[in-house]
């Protein structure tokens, strides 16, 4: 969340006038324009130390048009300083700041708080959608934004992502346990709201691919390239609790080179007495032929985002031999159906993410439960390597900013920025040189 004007922009005991939208889960104006204390919104200290005062505005809850026109219509009768919108899903909200640029009231800045469902106003601030009409999602903070320019361009150019995000960047404790154990596990990566969505649409996924396939429903379904069927997953890319552990990990070079969905439903009643070695292996097929070395280079990692709970043992747990990623090969019982004695399960809550090395010797485990186990894997991995999937995307890069573009495979320079890249070509470089320093981009 950022205040709703910077400090330099505003005198102290300048009066701020905001105008509160209410709109409802069903993207429906439900109030009219309503006076809000500084008091009553998250994190206002700023605005309170600055004197800014509330005050209501007309508004018309009969206008049928964009968000982004209620706004400017309200900006153009009034002689506003800032609006505060506010979407409410639920049990969550999404406040955004419209502060019209002097001389011009239907022109200025529009500056999105970071949100599970921030594309949803972007859908109706950036492009002409009426207030019924849904929305998609993604959690940026615009700064620039202005009526009658090109919706995509301004995705393109004029979105960064937001620096709150630093604060979940790699922590010593979590980079020690990725070099030696190969994996570390983000409790309450993402919020419960943001994991009821993404459940819904990888049911959606799932009974579609699992009918086409002709898959039973004890059946384990694997999903490949999902990025792209639902903008929701676009979310996950950049999301600010994971993402900037990647970088961390792997630096600024990087793509997602994989993503897919497995849904793992409990084993039917008749198999659950048949002894089964897992299926262990390393991520990324022929690397671990081609490369040389014993342990081959890292080259990439996964993070694994379970919608489903597997903090119990046997319910389908990511099962990994701690350590592994350090040798290129992996020991196995002479029975034949034993695990390795150092097997671990992996024990993640709904909303946790996993991070793994992709050398981690790892398997998902046998599902004893009563619930079907579903998680989201997004693969990094550095920009040269050829991706895993289709990366069918191109349906989406306009509506993508640089650094997610960058992420789903784009290159301005084409073949040449994949292994000798410019500014242009990996604009993630510049954004954590500018808010980390130089030190952060040196290698």
């Amino acid at each position: 969340m950022i205040p709703v004007v910077d400090p330099q922009d505003i005198g102290h005991g300048d009066d701020v006038q905001l105008l509160c939208l209410l709109v409802d889960k069903k993207d429906e104006v439900s109030c009219t324009g309503s006076v809000v204390q500084t008091h009553q919104l998250p994190r206002f200290a700023e605005a309170e130390r600055l004197g800014i005062v509330a005050q209501a505005l007309p508004f018309d809850p009969g206008f049928d048009g964009s968000l982004l026109e209620v706004v400017e219509d309200v900006g153009r009768q009034t002689d506003v300083t800032a609006i505060a919108i506010e979407l409410q899903y639920a049990s969550h909200s999404t406040r955004l700041w419209y502060s019209p640029a002097s001389g011009n009231r239907s022109r200025g800045d529009v500056r999105l708080a970071r949100g599970p469902h921030s594309e949803r106003i972007y859908a109706a601030l950036l492009r002409d959608c009426s207030l019924a009409a849904k929305r998609r999602s993604c959690r940026r903070q615009c700064v620039g934004g202005q009526s009658g320019a090109d919706p995509s361009e301004l995705l393109k150019e004029s979105v960064h992502m937001d620096a709150v995000c630093l604060e979940h960047c790699l922590t010593q404790e979590e980079r020690v346990a990725f070099d030696e154990e190969g994996f570390f596990v983000v409790e309450g990566a993402l919020p419960g709201t943001m994991v009821e969505e993404l459940t819904a649409v990888s049911d959606r996924l799932d009974a579609h691919h699992r009918l086409e396939r002709g898959k039973g429903p004890n059946d384990s379904l694997l999903t490949l390239d999902f990025v792209g069927k639902d903008e929701i997953f676009l979310e996950l890319l950049d999301w600010p609790r994971t993402f900037p552990k990647v970088w961390g990990i792997l630096g600024w070079h990087i793509q997602l080179y994989h993503s897919h969905l497995i849904v793992t439903p409990p084993v039917a009643a008749a198999d659950r007495e048949v002894e089964k070695r897992l299926g262990w292996h390393q991520d990324s097929g022929r690397l671990n032929r081609d490369l040389e070395g014993d342990p081959r280079p890292r080259v990439s990692l996964k993070v694994a985002f379970f919608l489903t709970d597997t903090s119990a043992t046997g319910s389908g747990n990511l099962s990994v031999v701690p350590g592994s990623h350090l040798r290129n090969k992996l020991a196995m019982p002479a029975d034949g159906v034993s695990d390795p004695a150092a097997t671990t399960p992996v024990h993640a809550r709904a909303g946790d993410a996993v991070f793994f090395d992709r050398r981690l010797w790892h398997s998902g485990g046998r599902n004893l439960s009563d619930v079907t186990r579903k998680v989201l894997f997004y693969g990094y991995s550095y920009r040269w390597l050829r991706p895993r999937d289709d990366m069918t995307v191109d349906h989406i890069m306009d509506r993508c900013d640089p650094i997610r573009r960058q992420l789903l495979g784009a290159s301005a320079s084409g073949g040449m920025g994949y292994t000798s890249p410019g500014d242009e070509d990996v604009p993630l470089r510049e954004w954590i040189r500018e808010h980390q320093g130089e030190e952060a981009v040196v290698a």
